[in-house]
């Protein structure tokens, strides 16, 4: 399944968890009414979403590789300092070891 960048597929019917957090509270603890407007207005707005574009699927793969490359650098650049890190670590046990 290819979904055009930038979208998401969500659920036709929206779980207790989904309705839970956009009430900011358990979604059991609201009365019954006020949970069958919330279940309609998810409805609704699925009703209301507009289709997605068509999309390139060669031009979606090159932007997930753009967003994965960044990411990849993230980590490259988070291991280097965490091996530096570890490396001035296990220096000064030495140091302290020859001491």
């Amino acid at each position: 399944m290819n979904i055009p960048f930038g979208w998401t597929l969500v659920p036709n019917t929206p779980t207790e968890r989904m309705l839970s957090e956009f009430a900011g509270r358990a979604f059991a603890s609201i009365p019954r009414p006020k949970q069958e407007l919330e279940r309609e207005a998810y409805a609704d707005m699925l009703a209301a979403s507009p289709s997605p574009p068509m999309s390139d699927p060669l031009e979606d793969i090159r932007r997930e590789l753009s967003a994965l490359k960044r990411e990849n650098k993230k980590l490259r650049t988070s291991l280097n300092h965490y091996r530096n890190q570890v490396q001035k670590f296990n220096r000064g046990l030495h140091d302290e070891s020859q001491s």
